[in-house]
């Protein structure tokens, strides 16, 4: 009677202990499901200054930049300059990078390699690839808007060659504006200064 006794008590220390680990466990999911969810909707993980050059390559231009060696860091175009690279409009490359570390998307679908020619994504697309300073590179594919017009269809990091199935992923069309910009949007603006005229010459009286 008295180890049955025992057992009882056993049993219900074993329950109170169960129960406090469920209780725990519950409390801690939500919050590690939310920050889960978070990741999944940034692009990619890298932060501004991680960030060493980027390169577009848009229907067979390819538009380079990299971060200078001075204490500022300053963006320079490489490409498609042919002499000695020109110092890049900062305002223009803040927005792509601000852009490429904020950009979230909670929208994503798969689909099979064959069919990416549906989404602009098989020829012809353009390809943003992001160096980062420890070496390692990302690559963001765009392909065409939605049927709404209201994002792009894109692929994010992904393999070489293409293989099935595959993650499309809606990103906003603020992409396809900003790689729409003339090559001179991407100068600073100095770079290419408005040529100042000649001031006219005083007239002279006939003698």
């Amino acid at each position: 009677m008295k180890l049955h006794k025992i057992t009882w008590i056993l049993l219900a220390i074993a329950f109170l202990l169960g129960g406090g680990l469920a209780i725990y466990e519950l409390r801690q999911n939500p919050q590690q499901e939310e920050i889960t969810k978070k990741e999944q909707k940034r692009l990619f993980s890298f932060q501004a200054n991680d960030i060493q050059g980027i390169s577009v390559e848009k229907s067979g231009q390819i538009l380079k930049f990299y971060r200078g060696s001075d204490a500022q860091q300053t963006w320079k175009m490489e490409q498609p300059e042919s002499g000695e690279p020109v110092e890049a409009s900062e305002a223009a490359l803040s927005f792509f990078v601000n852009l490429l570390i904020d950009s979230q998307s909670d929208r994503a679908f798969t689909t099979e390699a064959s069919q990416l020619k549906e989404y602009g994504l098989e020829q012809g697309f353009t390809v943003i690839t992001i160096q980062l300073k420890n070496g390692k590179s990302h690559r963001l594919l765009l392909g065409n808007p939605d049927f709404k017009g209201d994002f792009l269809y894109s692929l994010v990091d992904p393999a070489q060659p293409p293989s099935s199935p595959l993650t499309i992923t809606l990103v906003s069309r603020s992409f396809q504006d900003l790689i729409n910009r003339e090559v001179d949007e991407w100068k600073k603006a100095d770079n290419n200064p408005t040529p100042i005229p000649e001031s006219p010459k005083p007239l002279t009286k006939p003698k």
